[in-house]
């Protein structure tokens, strides 16, 4: 189970919101992993997409050991359950740097960094025609190597891109240049900023569902800089201001379908994940997205569903809160704390990327890539969970009880959703007591963890949701130290 407060001042009520999974594992998220990629290679930077029909497209890059000349690019897609390999390119020049991105009709297009004849690293571009994939095209010729491309799609099939250059000497800049695929054109490079670049992904880029460009990148050396935002909703592709002041590293944007504007970044000083959006016409206070301490990063993208949630994933370096990747998400402003997706095994020694990708209503898939040691070649491999977020609220009122109570729910009998009220009384040792509320079936298995944290004295709603559970009788358990009250639900379908 995890779970986040947040004390929230709204027409003089004090609110404490916790959002959680439910039914879900104690801080680990419970999907079932698949395989994405495990065999001899060095497997990562993967970028994903869901299509209208909900199946999954997965573009990364694989090499030999170390030897990133044998580098290309994979694309993965599962299909009547099973995955499907195809490799992209076959060149052996070291292509890297994959992004994919699906058009209104569900096309495959790919751009990545590969090598030109003159042997300079040049954004290049692909799509997927019938069961294999285009010659790729250049979208940027000569002069200086460049990094780290980005792209995104419009709906008026334009191809969006971001990237950097990077000089063997000088200054490095960030650049952006579009495609047009009705007429195989290319717009002229249009420089934005000085902008370093570190070896990940340093911009990002969205297209809203009016052809509008957004694009946010990092400026400054390669060791974080302020934040640039890009748009062409007056006309022009020019600079906006968001209210960011800090140094930046990572920068992200997506657009929902709302055509709020999502940015997330870290916070180079301290470094915490922030998130701001311009739901209310203009770019509001940031909000922290992860915990101090984590260190997070390796983060290709984060993902808004079709109901406005936002979900990143990321991996932390630290210990103190397992090496591995986390999952949080949230709305308005309020975030669950990180849950754990996979920590690593013996097997396993490094964290490298990772991505998401969401739809309807908390409809998720994540993938990771841990490296490892294997027959005594360095290898990574890329893992995939799947699966349905739900997200249930807690409302807290400041009203202080004299004593634990667990009330009957309402309604009961109840399909598929009921409320479960329950209070708090002041802690006589000045502490604040650890609340468990379970709700388990008639042979004593677990089927829900509704709450398990230290609260403060109260008064508590909670919304149990008995999706996908067959009708019959329920009990609800309230715990805090020796008490204990039970409840009988009964969910009739």
């Amino acid at each position: 189970m995890f779970q986040y407060l947040r004390r929230l001042h709204r027409k003089g009520a004090l609110l404490i919101l916790l959002w959680m999974y439910a039914p879900a594992g104690a801080w680990q998220l419970n999907f079932p992993q698949d395989t994405i990629a495990y065999n001899d290679k060095f497997n990562n930077r993967q970028s994903m997409a869901f299509d209208s029909q909900g199946n999954i497209h997965i573009v990364y890059s694989g090499q030999s050991g170390t030897n990133s000349t044998t580098r290309e690019i994979y694309y993965v897609t599962d299909s009547a359950n099973t995955f499907i390999t195809k490799q992209v390119t076959t060149n052996l020049v070291d292509d890297n740097y994959p992004t994919i991105v699906l058009d209104k009709n569900d096309n495959v297009h790919i751009g990545f960094l590969g090598r030109d004849a003159g042997n300079l690293f040049q954004v290049q571009y692909t799509r997927l025609d019938g069961n294999t994939f285009t010659t790729p095209i250049l979208i940027t010729t000569a002069g200086l190597n460049k990094a780290t491309p980005m792209c995104a799609i419009g709906r008026d099939s334009v191809l969006h891109f971001v990237y950097h250059t990077f000089p063997p000497t000088g200054t490095q800049h960030a650049y952006y240049r579009r495609f047009n695929l009705r007429d195989s054109s290319l717009s002229a490079e249009q420089l934005l900023f000085e902008a370093g670049v570190t070896g990940d992904f340093d911009s990002g880029i969205a297209v809203d569902t009016s052809g509008f460009v957004h694009i946010v990148v990092k400026s400054g050396s390669a060791f974080g800089g302020p934040m640039k935002y890009y748009t062409n909703r007056t006309g022009s592709l020019v600079e906006t201001p968001t209210g960011v002041t800090v140094d930046v590293d990572y920068p992200r944007v997506r657009v929902d379908k709302n055509n709020t504007v999502h940015i997330l970044y870290r916070n180079s000083p301290n470094e915490v994940l922030y998130l701001i959006n311009n739901a209310s016409g203009s770019f509001e206070t940031p909000v922290a997205v992860s915990t101090s301490g984590q260190r997070p990063g390796g983060y290709h993208n984060f993902a808004v569903d079709d109901e406005g949630t936002v979900f990143v994933v990321y991996q932390s370096s630290l210990a103190a809160s397992a090496r591995g990747w986390f999952l949080v998400h949230g709305k308005d402003g309020i975030f669950t704390n990180p849950s754990l997706i996979f920590d690593l095994t013996p097997e396993y020694v490094t964290r490298n990327t990772s991505t998401v990708a969401a739809r309807g209503n908390g409809e998720i898939a994540v993938t990771y890539s841990p490296g490892a040691v294997r027959n005594s070649v360095v290898v990574c491999d890329i893992f995939m969970k799947r699966g349905t977020v739900q997200t249930t609220g807690v409302r807290y009122t400041a009203d202080v009880p004299t004593s634990f109570v667990l009330h009957q729910n309402y309604p009961n009998p109840f399909n598929p959703t009921t409320t479960i009220t329950f209070s708090i009384p002041l802690s006589v040792v000045g502490q604040l007591p650890v609340i468990s509320l379970r709700v388990y079936d008639l042979l004593g298995r677990e089927v829900a963890m509704l709450v398990n944290d230290k609260l403060q004295a109260g008064n508590y709603e909670v919304t149990f949701n008995a999706e996908g559970l067959p009708s019959g009788t329920y009990f609800c358990r309230l715990q805090a130290g020796e008490f204990m009250q039970t409840k009988r639900l009964l969910l009739l379908r």
